[in-house]
């Protein structure tokens, strides 16, 4: 299957894509949310709701622009570099479910959703979420490394 057609088909199957995807498929990260969807050879991951992934989105947005110099950003493109976008995703995540629940410092966030939902609670809104204190955990965040075959 070529690029395009993949892409076509993709969007075709996935009318609601999660916007933390690579975070989900990278498994640093559950929600109850989402959903695996295949194609050919390869996984994506769909929110079952519109209103979850209209937050998620919103989250994602203010956690790309407040990224921008910990990144060693100048501007957040729209098409950021794999790595660093799962930086941002699951370094983000993790930050958010601290700010929650300082005890979860260091596991992996176990549902998404209800993370945002609780966050929610205690900060109103989603623009008045601990963005410093999420950028540190961003900024800190490893990417697994690729092992080069010999």
């Amino acid at each position: 299957m070529e690029e395009h057609e993949y892409q076509q088909a993709y969007q075709a199957l996935n009318q609601c894509p999660c916007p933390f995807e690579k975070a989900l498929l990278n498994t640093c990260c559950t929600c109850n949310q989402s959903q695996r969807i295949h194609i050919a050879e390869r996984e994506g991951m769909s929110c079952l709701t519109k209103f979850s992934q209209k937050q998620c989105q919103e989250l994602l947005v203010c956690l790309c622009d407040s990224a921008q110099f910990a990144l060693k950003l100048r501007k957040v493109e729209t098409l950021l570099p794999h790595g660093k976008l799962l930086k941002i995703q699951c370094g983000g995540l993790q930050g958010l479910q601290t700010a929650v629940h300082a005890e979860l410092e260091g596991k992996p966030v176990s549902n998404v959703n209800e993370v945002v939902k609780q966050a929610l609670l205690l900060f109103g809104e989603i623009k008045y979420f601990p963005y410093q204190e999420m950028v540190r955990f961003i900024s800190h965040y490893r990417v697994r490394q690729r092992r080069f075959q010999k």
